[in-house]
């Protein structure tokens, strides 16, 4: 685990923290993620466009007006 980026360290709990008798507590931590990058930018080479609008019910028509998903 330790070479892919985990550390696992021992914890030393006070005596009203133990459970059975056991005194250690164990936590593991690890490397922040990496950014992934965008397959739209990779295969386009330019940032992707912001998330379109909701319709407003006047552009569904009056048979759909009201209705959303």
């Amino acid at each position: 685990m330790n070479d892919l980026g985990w550390t696992i360290t021992s914890i030393l709990l006070s005596k009203s923290e133990w459970q059975s008798g056991v005194r250690t507590a164990y936590r593991l931590d690890s490397k922040p993620l990496k950014p992934r990058e965008d397959w739209y930018d990779r295969q386009t080479g330019m940032p992707r466009p912001p998330a379109k609008p909701e319709e407003s019910d006047a552009e569904l028509g009056p048979l759909f007006a009201g209705v959303r998903k």
